[in-house]
């Protein structure tokens, strides 16, 4: 399996998890930290299971706060360390605009 993680920003921070490689990837755990300005939770971890080829899960992450923050999202699963994805985005209490 290989997976690719991707950053959305919204109402709160979308999380997209594909695997992109051609077996299932098992025990997928994905942790998001946020770091800069006021802003809360500064960590959040959930497991998600198993993720299967071609499969897509997305995870919303309720956040507030205001100003500007760097987002990091790693996906951990037992074929591989992990993967990692940071973005940087402004907070405008649970509105997460401007990703890149």
């Amino acid at each position: 399996p290989v997976l690719a993680v991707e950053v959305k920003g919204g109402l709160g921070v979308i999380t997209t998890i594909t695997n992109v490689g051609d077996a299932p990837a098992t025990n997928v755990s994905l942790n998001i930290f946020f770091e800069g300005s006021f802003v809360l939770p500064k960590f959040k971890a959930q497991r998600i299971g198993t993720i299967e080829p071609n499969g897509t899960l997305s995870v919303r992450t309720v956040v507030f706060g205001v100003g500007g923050t760097s987002i990091s999202a790693l996906a951990f699963y037992d074929e591989w360390p992990f993967v990692n994805t940071t973005v940087q985005a402004k907070l405008l209490l649970f509105f997460v605009f401007g990703v890149r």
